[in-house]
């Protein structure tokens, strides 16, 4: 009996020997396993940060876009009131250059006329000094005439006082 109680012994105390190696390689691998999971947790936790760096990226993206479809509708307004403003200016260029065409066909009549009433003036000009001529001539006729009748007007002066004379010679 004390043999078998010895090998009873002896096993319990290969089991012993098995349950604390058995324990030391769990504890190893539970250790393991918790690096394993610290690892892990770190991991997640970097993902995390990642995934919230991402999401608020992805929110400022959206806030651009926002802005970007702003600038865009902005832009989009501005290039149809430039079209808007280029038509509206080619209509009034357009509407002056035939202002324009207008102005000189009224300069062209213009001239026309001015060259008539130049022409009408050399004319009016060339009576009128056709006229003072003829009124420089019959000014010194008046003058002739007029130096005439006053030695016709001594004459008959001098006639009469002849006549008077004689009248009073004939009267005494």
């Amino acid at each position: 009996m004390r043999g078998d109680v010895s090998r009873l012994v002896q096993q319990f105390d290969s089991q012993a020997a098995d349950m604390k190696r058995t324990i030391a390689r769990l504890e190893d691998e539970a250790g393991a396993a918790r690096r394993a999971a610290d690892a892990r947790d770190a991991d997640i936790q970097r993902h995390a940060a990642l995934l919230e760096e991402a999401k608020n990226t992805i929110d400022h993206l959206k806030e651009q876009e926002v802005r970007h479809v702003d600038l865009i509708d902005h832009l989009e307004k501005n290039i149809i009131a430039k079209n808007e403003l280029q038509q509206s200016s080619k209509e009034e260029i357009l509407s002056l250059q035939q202002r324009v065409s207008d102005l000189e066909a009224e300069k062209i009549t213009i001239k026309e006329q001015l060259n008539e009433a130049e022409q009408e003036r050399g004319r009016a000009r060339d009576a009128l000094d056709e006229q003072t001529s003829v009124a420089e001539q019959l000014r010194r006729d008046l003058d002739d005439a007029r130096a005439q009748l006053q030695a016709e007007r001594a004459a008959l002066g001098a006639l009469q006082a002849a006549a008077a004379a004689g009248q009073r010679e004939l009267d005494a």
